[in-house]
């Protein structure tokens, strides 16, 4: 009953900051990119703050001399692990892509930034221990299953879209933040005109950048509103909804590898 109700505190409290910082956009009191100013701050200063706090701290010999066995049994986990979660992967799909992201999430999972909050708020005493459990996942994770199972031949991450409509196209990059919008016109060479909207000069006065292009930004502010008012938004879909639009995806990328006609069944 103690794990439950502190764990639900921490959930609570996580809903009321993301409560408040909607409620400040809204009001006007921060930019509507402060999200993803936040979100850089967490992922390269707060984190790794927080973990390098930790082993300044608590990392001595004498840690290491009464901790060791916490490393051995994480090695001895990632070891397990990454054998079983290549044999699942191929058990749950056939279809290559769909089978390295089953392979991934059976070994990893989510131990870093999400086990890295959670110990550190449940379970704070113990976190150096934590710490030292994960640090042998460290190693295949960057020498085996991100560049071959999430990222493989590509040089870096990118996001791109591509909107095709009837009277032109936009594509764009949200890495880059630069959006070109073509529209068709005959009377000009090429058939088209092209504008380019760069979000990095603009300021972000659109709304294109954020976490997945300003996405997670309007979906926590949708699902606050939804818990205010009940009104549901085109974004508010049933888990059955959202479902299919993953299964979409992965007929779409069978369909690019073996180029044939993917059927689906919606029930």
């Amino acid at each position: 009953m103690k794990l439950w109700t502190a764990s639900l505190n921490q959930m609570a409290f996580l809903v009321l900051l993301i409560l408040i910082g909607y409620l400040l956009v809204r009001l006007g009191t921060v930019e509507a990119n402060t999200g993803k100013i936040l979100s850089k701050l967490e992922t390269h200063l707060f984190m790794p703050a927080m973990v390098m706090d930790a082993f300044i701290k608590r990392l001595t010999v004498q840690t290491v001399k009464t901790s060791w066995q916490f490393m051995l049994a994480g090695a001895v986990v990632i070891t397990v692990s990454v054998f079983l979660s290549v044999p699942l992967g191929r058990i749950f799909s056939k279809d290559v892509y769909e089978r390295k992201i089953y392979t991934y999430g059976f070994a990893f999972a989510n131990f870093g930034f999400m086990g890295n909050a959670v110990v550190s708020s449940l379970f704070p005493e113990h976190f150096m221990q934590y710490l030292l459990f994960t640090l042998p996942f460290q190693v295949p994770l960057y020498v085996w299953a991100v560049p071959h199972l999430l990222i493989p031949g590509a040089s870096e991450g990118v996001r791109d879209i591509r909107i095709v409509g009837t009277k032109g196209e936009i594509i764009g990059n949200f890495k880059k933040q630069k959006f070109v919008v073509q529209t068709i016109n005959p009377d000009v060479p090429g058939m088209f005109t092209s504008e380019e909207f760069d979000a990095n000069e603009t300021d972000d006065i659109d709304g294109m950048t954020g976490g997945h292009g300003g996405g997670d930004l309007r979906l926590a502010a949708d699902f606050i509103d939804y818990l205010l008012t009940g009104r549901k938004s085109i974004a508010c879909t049933e888990v059955s909804v959202s479902a299919i639009g993953h299964k979409i995806v992965f007929a779409a990328e069978r369909s690019r590898k073996t180029g044939k006609v993917i059927k689906l069944r919606t029930q």
